[in-house]
């Protein structure tokens, strides 16, 4: 399916939109460890990096 050019400039806008407010979810990151010290600990999963996360399993299909 070929995309018109309003979907590629919505697409573009998105992303911009979102690259964006990336400073302003650290901002609240910090402020918000600065109240609550447990909120420093898990950065990581607040980005969806889990790190040492055990590998799931082959799913199984139920009939």
């Amino acid at each position: 399916m070929k995309k018109t050019l309003t979907e590629h400039l919505l697409r573009g806008l998105y992303s911009a939109v979102l690259y964006a407010l990336v400073p302003v979810t650290i901002y609240h990151l910090i402020w918000r460890g600065f109240r609550q010290s447990a909120y420093f600990q898990c950065w990581g999963e607040r980005y969806g990096h889990y790190g040492d996360a055990p590998a799931m399993s082959t799913p199984t299909l139920l009939e």
